[in-house]
């Protein structure tokens, strides 16, 4: 059984409509999200702008 879902957020570029989508699905469904950083080391990378980016969604 699933009980949570892994959100992965690109550093740069932030979420993006459809991640935003799927994610409300999962919490819809009741499952727990993980926001995960992706590709932090790019120059423009922002790794703590990543998790509030994303509490609108969560």
């Amino acid at each position: 059984m699933v009980d949570s879902v892994l959100l992965l957020v690109d550093a740069v570029e932030g979420p993006m409509p459809q991640t935003r989508f799927v994610t409300q699905k999962a919490l819809e469904k009741g499952l727990n999200p993980i926001v995960v950083g992706n590709k932090i080391d790019r120059p423009r990378a922002r790794p703590d702008w990543v998790p509030r980016r994303n509490i609108g969604i969560v």
